[in-house]
């Protein structure tokens, strides 16, 4: 483990934090070179990321970052030579409010359009920011959002295309879409991949969890619930819960203590036995912080291996790349975004999936910087 500070001190600089969180209103389209360390050639396909992209419109702050138009990037592996595009996401409310230069929908997460209380309080229409997750299903690139229907994007010029809604289902806002996985072969479909989704109901005793199988057409294929005890768990740590099929039991354990997000394992393992995972973490090994570290923990010997970017760097979603010929489930690289606060830049970090403390094996430096961002995928297939 990679670490250089007392559990006690801050791991990093809050005004340097705080550049994270500027708005990135530029869309950028070029080949990338200035990269230290060298591009594994194997590594060959793209990482789809997105995020909000503008935290104020003409000045006017947003309240949230979460309620910030979605800006979607590109990065492209071949043959050792990386590409990079981003572009936001054209949808209805971005062109009206980029066309009016002002506020026109309240926030999700508490942004008010100008005019105060009465201009707000009996406004329940909600813009679709199309700003949490973004997915190449089914041979479309999907830019998705909770709360609405899909926008469909080209995925090699990131051109939007317009909401993609074949069942009518998303535009109701029951799923969250935006925390879903893929089944690459679904036993109960004879081996054709789903993507999977779910939506929580919480209640003051007990909460409804519904999962939701979508075919690769789009169409919905099935729908489960089932009724849990509490209103829900502790934010933060990992935790593993294992079902007892026979005796409908379920028993939880915390793995690690450490403060963690955007968990991820081998995409083949996905919905099977794991036994490694890749996480988003805080640099220190307790106390809640912003995630500036990339773990590796084994969920059958507990060894937990930690690559830190502080105090200057701050991770994104970490996303595990299997490499082609691999023979062992953490054989491939580890994929990251790195907003650099001293250059006020972001890093594109390449890093060898069996042992993150050989630290990074390339650190490709963009031009500028990319916002604090949300999930993102990989698809084998170089746009």
């Amino acid at each position: 483990m990679i670490t250089t500070e007392k559990e006690s001190e801050l791991s990093f600089d809050r005004e340097g934090w705080k550049g994270w969180y500027e708005s990135q209103p530029n869309e950028y389209d070029y080949w990338i070179e200035n990269i230290e360390g060298e591009v594994p050639p194997e590594l060959k396909g793209t990482l789809f990321r997105n995020g909000p992209g503008l935290f104020d419109i003409n000045g006017q702050r947003l309240h949230h970052p979460f309620d910030g138009d979605g800006m979607v990037c590109a990065i492209a592996f071949d043959q050792g030579r990386v590409h990079f595009r981003n572009r936001f996401v054209r949808t209805e409310g971005y062109l009206k409010e980029k066309k009016a230069v002002k506020i026109l929908y309240r926030g999700v997460f508490g942004t008010q359009k100008p005019g105060g209380l009465w201009a707000n309080i009996f406004d329940i229409k909600l813009k679709n920011i199309a700003n949490t997750h973004v997915v190449y299903w089914g041979g479309k690139l999907l830019a998705m959002w909770d709360a609405a229907e899909h926008y469909q994007l080209d995925p090699k010029t990131l051109e939007t295309l317009g909401k993609d809604d074949p069942d009518g289902i998303w535009a109701k806002g029951h799923f969250s879409k935006t925390h879903s996985r893929i089944d690459l072969s679904c036993d109960q479909d004879g081996g054709v991949p789903c993507l999977v989704s779910f939506t929580i109901k919480l209640g003051l005793l007990n909460s409804k969890i519904t999962i939701h199988e979508q075919a690769p057409d789009g169409k919905l294929r099935r729908s489960y619930s089932h009724t849990v005890p509490g209103f829900t768990l502790p934010p933060g740590q990992l935790f593993r819960f294992t079902l007892n099929l026979a005796d409908a039991t379920v028993q939880q354990q915390r793995l690690s203590e450490r403060c963690c997000e955007f968990p991820c394992v081998h995409p083949n393992h996905v919905g099977r036995p794991y036994r490694y995972v890749y996480m988003g973490v805080a640099h220190n090994p307790t106390g809640n912080a912003p995630l500036q570290a990339i773990a590796k923990f084994d969920v059958t010997t507990g060894e937990e291996q930690v690559w830190s970017a502080a105090p200057q760097g701050f991770v994104s979603e970490p996303i595990f790349v299997p490499h082609p010929d691999a023979k062992r489930e953490d054989e491939g690289w580890v994929l990251t975004l790195v907003y650099d606060s001293s250059h006020h830049r972001s890093d594109v970090v390449i890093l060898d999936g069996r042992d993150l403390s050989h630290g990074a094996i390339a650190r490709l430096h963009l031009k500028h910087h990319i916002p604090y961002g949300l999930h993102g995928s990989w698809t084998s297939t170089v746009f």
